[in-house]
């Protein structure tokens, strides 16, 4: 998962494949992925510093 989120195409061939491709894309999203807005930080790592 290291290509941006926004190259990625996902594509399901049941409903249980496609709650693993979009529980995979949360993770990235909350765990590896930096966000602009909480200052280059994952959510992950900001929401962990204000606990």
């Amino acid at each position: 998962m290291d290509a941006p989120l926004d190259a990625c195409i996902i594509t399901a061939s049941s409903p249980c494949n496609t709650r693993r491709l979009i529980g995979d894309w949360s993770h990235c999203y909350n765990h590896r992925r930096p966000h602009q807005a909480l200052n280059m930080k994952t959510p992950a790592e900001a929401f962990a510093l204000a606990a």
